[in-house]
């Protein structure tokens, strides 16, 4: 898998989702590491995905963290 042929938001969730697992001294990248660092990121699009489909996001922040 060449991670350089992701888009840039992609390769940057992913780094995002590294530096929480790494945080939590986590020994893998879980799901939730790759969901928090796309809601704290600053791209808009997962959050209008959720919000269209009635998710409360707020309330998925506040569980991943």
């Amino acid at each position: 898998m060449r991670i350089d042929k992701w888009a840039v938001t992609a390769q940057e969730a992913l780094q995002g989702a590294l530096g929480i697992a790494g945080d939590a001294e986590a020994a893998e990248i879980a799901p939730l590491h790759l969901l928090k660092a796309l809601l704290d990121s600053n791209e808009r699009n997962l959050r209008s995905i959720l919000e269209k489909v009635g998710a409360d996001v707020e309330a998925i922040e506040a569980q991943v963290d």
